[in-house]
């Protein structure tokens, strides 16, 4: 029952997709970083990857199940064809966007922290120098 679950949220989602994309997004951190970033900004990268694909395509096919109902085409996706309950994928998106949001804060913060720190640190300088009198 739970792998089916799984299963059903995995196809839902296109879960295949996102692993197609995890090469582009670890080729744009490494970009990005200049090298190889901490291990733990790493691994908050593939969380808010997968976490917001995830979220982002459970949101479109709860958005348009009732175009996708009218489609002889997609008529047979999950939400239209009931395989799938409505509030579940509702719950699954707003839980994948929270997740999302915590991982892109943890990757922020430690940005935001390192270049905050190096910002305090070159004013306490400064200002120790001028309120001390000290020449460089």
């Amino acid at each position: 029952m739970v792998l089916t679950k799984i299963k059903q949220y995995g196809e839902l989602v296109m879960f295949s997709h996102t692993l197609f994309s995890f090469p582009f997004a670890m080729l744009a951190m490494f970009i990005a970083a200049d090298g190889l970033p901490e291990a733990r900004v790493i691994f908050w990268i593939i969380i808010a990857l997968v976490s917001g694909r995830t979220g982002a395509n459970a949101f479109n096919r709860y958005f348009d199940r009732n175009i996708d109902a009218k489609n002889p085409r997609t008529a047979n996706r999950h939400l239209p064809a009931k395989k799938v309950n409505e509030i579940e994928v509702l719950i699954f998106t707003i839980v994948c966007f929270l997740i999302f949001v915590f991982a892109a804060f943890q990757i922020i913060h430690y940005v935001l922290c390192y270049h905050l720190l190096q910002f305090y640190c070159f004013l306490y300088i400064h200002i120790l120098r001028d309120l001390l009198g000290f020449v460089t």
